[in-house]
C-alpha cells in the first residue's frame, strides 16, 4: 500500500473555545499557523475556496456569451463537475493536495456547511493515509438532520454531535474524534499512521485518544479502536513504519524496539526502525522515496 504524506504542521495553539486553524496550500509549502477565535467563524478567516489555496476555474453546463467553456478549453484539469484548476498547478499538488482540492469543489456546489469528518476531516488535519484518498466527501449529521449520502458526500449518522475544529475555514471533527472515527471505520492501518502522526507532533496525548474512544462508548468498531490506539507511538517515522508495526503485531510476533540506538566503540552507528534485542535482530522499513530522491541516493 500507499503511504501518502501528510505535510508538517507548527504546535497548535489551544484554547477552550473553538480552533481556528489555517494552512498554506501552496504547492510545496509546509507552513500552518493557528490561533483561538470566541466565534466559529472570522472574517479574516480565509476559507478553501479563496483564489490564495485553489484559484478554481467554474463552468456551466454551456456558455450563452461566446466565450470558450472551460470544459473544452486547453490547459484546466477538472476537479469534479463544473470545476477546473490551471492544469500547471494541479500537476504540483501531490496526492494529498488534490483531494483535498476535491473536498474544496464539492463543498462549493454544497448548499449547506456539512461538519467533515472520518478520511476528509483527516484530509484537512494534514494526517497522513495508507494506500489511496476516496473519491467521495466524508460528513457526520446527527439522527435528527435530513439527507442521504449519494455518490458524493458519505453522511455518518451519530445521535450527538461531534466535537468540531475549524480548520481552513469548514468544520471539522475534532483531531482526536477523527482518528476515533477512523479507527472504528475499518481502516487500521491509516488510523494508527495517524495516531502515530498526532503523537510524533505533539498535536496531541494518548490519554486524550483513549478518553475520546471512551467517551464515544461501545459500538460498532469500538473493540478494533482500543486495539489500535494501544499501538499509537510518537517513536514512528512514518506512515510506512507504522503500517510494519501493524503487520508484525498481526503476525504475532514480540513487540520491537521502536528507533534503537546502535552504537561501537568508535560512536554512534545509527538508529534501526525495528529491533529485537534480545535476539540481535533488527528491521529498517525503506519507502519508495528513498530510492528515487536524490536527497538519499546522492543522484544516482
Amino acid at each position: 500500500p500507499r503511504v501518502a504524506p501528510s505535510g508538517r504542521t507548527s504546535a497548535l495553539v489551544s484554547s477552550t473555545s473553538t480552533t481556528l486553524v489555517r494552512w498554506d496550500l501552496s504547492p510545496g509549502s509546509q507552513k500552518a499557523a493557528a490561533r483561538g477565535s470566541r466565534s466559529r467563524h472570522h472574517p479574516e478567516m480565509p476559507t478553501l475556496f479563496d483564489p490564495p489555496h485553489f484559484p478554481f476555474v467554474y463552468a456551466a453546463g454551456h456558455r450563452s456569451d461566446g466565450r470558450e467553456n472551460p470544459a473544452t478549453a486547453g490547459g484546466l484539469k477538472r476537479v469534479r463537475r463544473g470545476i477546473y484548476l490551471p492544469e500547471p498547478l494541479w500537476l504540483d499538488l501531490d496526492a494529498s493536495d488534490r483531494y483535498r482540492a476535491f473536498i474544496a469543489a464539492s463543498l462549493a456546489c454544497s448548499p449547506t456547511s456539512p461538519v467533515l469528518s472520518h478520511l476528509s476531516a483527516a484530509a484537512l488535519w494534514r494526517l497522513p493515509i495508507v494506500g489511496s484518498w476516496p473519491g467521495t466527501v466524508h460528513t457526520t449529521v446527527t439522527e435528527r438532520s435530513g439527507g442521504r449520502s449519494s455518490g458524493l458526500f458519505i453522511r455518518h449518522r451519530v445521535a450527538t454531535a461531534p466535537p468540531t475544529v475549524i480548520v481552513d475555514g469548514v468544520q471539522c471533527t475534532s483531531l482526536e474524534r477523527t482518528i476515533v472515527d477512523i479507527a472504528r471505520s475499518g481502516a487500521r492501518a491509516s488510523a494508527l499512521a495517524m495516531a502515530d502522526h498526532a503523537l510524533s507532533r505533539l498535536l496531541l496525548s494518548s490519554a486524550s485518544l483513549r478518553d475520546e474512544d471512551f467517551r464515544l462508548g461501545p459500538g460498532r468498531g469500538s473493540r478494533q479502536s482500543r486495539a489500535v490506539l494501544a499501538l499509537a507511538s510518537p517513536l514512528a517515522a512514518n506512515g510506512g513504519e507504522s503500517l510494519v508495526r501493524l503487520i508484525i503485531h498481526d503476525a504475532g510476533f514480540a513487540t520491537p524496539t521502536l528507533q534503537e540506538k546502535l552504537e561501537d566503540p568508535d560512536g554512534i552507528i545509527g538508529y534501526v526502525d525495528f529491533s529485537w534485542p534480545q535476539i540481535g535482530v533488527v528491521l529498517e522499513f525503506d519507502g519508495r522515496i528513498k530510492y528515487s530522491d536524490a536527497r538519499f541516493t546522492s543522484g544516482l
